[in-house]
């Protein structure tokens, strides 16, 4: 949280754009390559 206004500021979000941003994550699917398998067992992508 201690950055996270700073980075809202800087990409210009709005306040609505903010609260419903905040305590989300947008995780690319790629971001799960190469992954040991155990990990993969607690991750579902669609």
């Amino acid at each position: 949280m201690s950055h996270y206004g700073d980075v809202c500021d800087e990409a210009g979000l709005s306040e609505v754009d903010r609260d419903l941003l905040w305590r989300r994550q947008f995780l690319n699917p790629f971001a799960f390559e190469s992954v040991p398998a155990e990990l993969m067992t607690l991750v579902s992508i669609s």
